[in-house]
């Protein structure tokens, strides 16, 4: 192998172990989105972060908000029960960094409840839970997985449909995408084997997204939702929880811009507090020098007595 083939694999293997060192202007990548390859986070967990990392309000967490959605895919794996998920493409545009964020419902795996239904949380540690459960009532665990590859390397599968976010002002940004992913998982939070399961879970999101952002669709084959021919998920449920889950995601929208309006008018009384006691400060200095200078005179006013 010639040095310029080995520094060519070197650089296409490099990213699985250290992945975003090559990244453009890495300082300003947020590492709540650009999370390590292959770590994998419960929604309710992943937008916490999200919410934390942007009330703290440090340049970097900033960050977050010039992450968007810029396409996705509907996709079926090839095999065994057929697992319906979606892979998301992020964008940070000033670096124009990327990951891919792969969204699915799974069962809950562990009946001793290692895993919190409540918070909704999954260690990056655990290992790939089941999609193939025929229990028909258990806690749902909604995930996002970060990875940089094109292609999901865990299963084989075929793309369903893809959607498209062409006009950067109707990109969903990615603290809306967690927020939907939230929702619809606040509206579900048990995992139902013929009726809220991981088609259902991957249609709402999907749909939400398309109806909340005007996203191009494009419909590769048919058989989304279905299995040996029957449809998992049923069309006027569906609809009526995507009308839900709008109302409910614009509504939490809202209650996170008031909290950061009133969080910034804080900041903002905090900060004129500070102007003031630092002009009083600079008073009592001057002060102080008028008096220390008063002193010395009446001194030399009594030694000349």
């Amino acid at each position: 192998m010639g040095f310029g083939n080995l520094f060519r694999w070197f650089k296409s293997v490099l990213p699985s172990f250290l992945p975003f060192m090559g990244e453009k202007r890495f300082g300003l990548i947020p590492i709540q989105v650009f999370q390590d390859q292959g770590s994998r986070l419960g929604v309710v967990e992943w937008k916490t972060l999200l919410v934390d990392a942007l009330t703290i309000g440090d340049p970097k967490s900033e960050q977050i908000c010039d992450c968007f959605v810029v396409s996705a895919q509907h996709c079926k794996a090839s095999g065994g029960k057929e697992h319906e998920f979606l892979r998301l493409l992020i964008k940070h545009r000033s670096s124009q960094s990327q990951v891919y964020i792969i969204v699915e419902r799974f069962r809950s795996s562990d009946s001793s409840g290692s895993i919190s239904p409540s918070t909704n949380s999954s260690s990056r540690d655990l290992p790939l839970p089941s999609p193939s459960s025929s229990s028909s009532d258990n806690p749902a665990h909604d995930q996002v997985y970060f990875t940089r590859y094109e292609s999901d390397p865990r299963y084989p599968h075929r793309i369903m449909a893809t959607m498209a976010f062409p006009e950067p002002s109707r990109q969903p940004p990615v603290l809306d995408l967690a927020l939907i992913l939230v929702v619809v998982h606040q509206n579900s939070e048990c995992y139902k084997l013929f009726v809220e399961q991981c088609y259902w879970y991957a249609a709402v999101v999907w749909c939400t997204l398309r109806e909340e952002f005007g996203g191009s669709e494009e419909i590769n084959c048919t058989g989304r939702s279905m299995h040996w021919g029957i449809q998992w998920v049923d069309e006027k449920q569906k609809a009526d929880t995507v009308r839900k889950v709008g109302l409910d995601y614009r509504a939490a929208l809202a209650s996170h811009e008031d909290q950061k309006v009133a969080r910034d008018a804080l900041k903002n009384q905090v900060r004129d507090k500070d102007m003031q006691l630092a002009d009083k400060d600079a008073q009592l200095a001057v002060l102080q020098r008028e008096n220390l200078a008063l002193k010395k005179q009446l001194e030399e006013q009594q030694s000349s007595v």
